[in-house]
């Protein structure tokens, strides 16, 4: 109920009077649909999917106003959401297919297209931000669902909560106007399918993925071909083995290709030639986002610009376990902060950096549970288990030696919840475990206020 209501507040404030209208129809067809899903035959989905749009809506509530209060405009500093925005205007109002339109485009034009006509007037972006949050919200229960597939049994709502909608990286994805949800729901359907034999459906599923961003395709055809491989190879070792082996020729090669095409299209940029190469343009995009990596802490700076073997091993960190720094509601006063590059706000009061505090200090309970999780998954997991974490591991490797994209980073950490599960079960039912999750929490809370005390003496 406080979410709601501070909800419909915010969009009062935001001066989107009629999208409250629109916010509220969605809510309840979040309703409607998450009543048709079911687990053991009568446990429904609605509080869960409820929850989390509530959730979701109010911390992408609190960052719109924030950036119209900072910045005179409801959208990201990064520019994305914007330029999703704007391309799905043009296909909307003036029926423009740019360079660039895609799928997510397409569905935001449709939508947006139906509430200019219902309402009369163009459609902003607190009309499309609900659509993204309702299908964040069936990412965290299909999530959920696979969960229960794989493991047998189900977990608290809380350590779910946590897991996934605690975690800043997965919240700031998806409260704002990115892809990344629709890609998720989509995968993750596929997922199901997968684990319900029904090849076909997979098969019909990952059409739409492809299409969003094709090396998703790639990587889901790994999770499937290791979840196969798991139940089929007598020896697990030589599962290990083989994608342990791919992980490290990718890691190591994708590394030292993607850094030289990123130090040529950076001077290629820099002298006004940019040559348009595919890869070469895609390695460059990343350029403001490793930016920003760098901004976030000394821990990413270390790891991205120092090439030495050990900056190397140690690179999937900060795309694990971001943020560890508690940012200041001043982003003025923090040159670590996203938007602490910024100065032209006036108040530059960031209440967003609220949740950020939240995510920072869930890790002290999730990072024993995930642990536990994935040491079980990797000597006792079951086949399907085993198959989500070979997944996992490429996904990390993809994104800490590849793309450097954060975002592209919610493509494991939708699995956090299943390994938290698992590490969940194992310190209910093992007194071994129940004392390592209490060793390893006041370990990780020493860690957290160990590197910002020392982050703060240094500024």
């Amino acid at each position: 109920m406080f979410l709601g209501a501070g909800v419909c507040v915010g969009y009062v404030l935001a001066g989107a009077n009629t999208s409250v209208i629109v916010w509220l129809f969605v809510l309840v067809m979040v309703y409607v649909l998450s009543a048709r899903i079911r687990v053991g035959g009568n446990h429904d989905m609605r509080r869960l999917a409820v929850f989390a749009y509530l959730f979701l809506s109010f911390w992408g509530t609190v960052n719109c106003l924030d950036n119209m209060r900072n910045f005179g405009t409801p959208f990201g500093t990064g520019g994305d959401d914007a330029s999703y925005f704007t391309q799905a205007e043009a296909l909307a109002v003036q029926s423009h297919w740019g360079d660039r339109t895609g799928l997510f485009d397409i569905v935001l034009a449709v939508w947006g297209g139906a509430i200019s006509t219902l309402f009369r007037r163009p459609f902003e972006l607190l009309d499309l931000l609900p659509l993204n949050w309702a299908t964040a919200a069936g990412v965290v229960t299909a999530s959920y669902l696979l969960s229960i597939k794989i493991n047998g049994y189900g977990m608290p709502l809380w350590l779910l909560s946590l897991a996934l909608l605690g975690n800043y990286n997965f919240v700031t994805s998806t409260v704002h106007l990115y892809r990344e949800p629709l890609l998720l729901l989509f995968l993750l359907c596929g997922f199901l399918a997968w684990h319900e034999q029904r090849v076909v459906r997979t098969v019909i599923w990952m059409v739409p993925v492809a299409v969003l961003r094709g090396a998703n395709v790639l990587l889901a055809m790994s999770y499937l071909g290791a979840s196969w491989g798991c139940r089929t190879m007598k020896s697990r070792l030589a599962m290990y083995f083989i994608v342990g082996a791919v992980a490290v020729v990718a890691a190591w090669g994708a590394d030292t290709i993607g850094m030289h095409l990123y130090r040529y299209s950076r001077q290629a940029w820099a002298y006004g030639t940019n040559p348009y190469t595919s890869f070469a343009d895609t390695v460059e995009s990343r350029g403001a986002h490793i930016a920003g990596e760098i901004r976030s802490g000394s821990i990413a700076q270390s790891v991205i610009q120092d090439r030495s073997t050990l900056a190397r091993a140690i690179r999937p960190l900060p795309y694990l376990f971001f943020p560890i720094r508690f940012w200041p509601l001043d982003g003025r006063r923090d040159s670590a902060s996203p938007f602490g590059y910024d100065r032209t706000g006036n108040q530059f009061l960031h209440f967003y950096n609220l949740f950020q505090w939240f995510s920072v200090l869930s890790w002290v309970v999730v990072i024993p549970f995930l642990l536990i999780g994935w040491i079980h998954t990797t000597f006792n997991g079951t086949s399907h288990a085993t198959g989500a974490l070979l997944y996992y591991i490429l996904c990390v490797v993809a994104v800490s030696y590849i793309s450097f994209q954060s975002r592209h980073a919610l493509g494991f950490l939708i699995f956090n919840p299943l390994f938290a599960g698992i590490g969940y079960y194992q310190v209910q039912s093992s007194k071994g475990w129940r004392s390592a999750a209490l060793v390893i929490a006041p370990v990780v809370l020493c860690v957290i206020v160990g590197f910002n005390v020392m982050t703060s003496l240094a500024e």
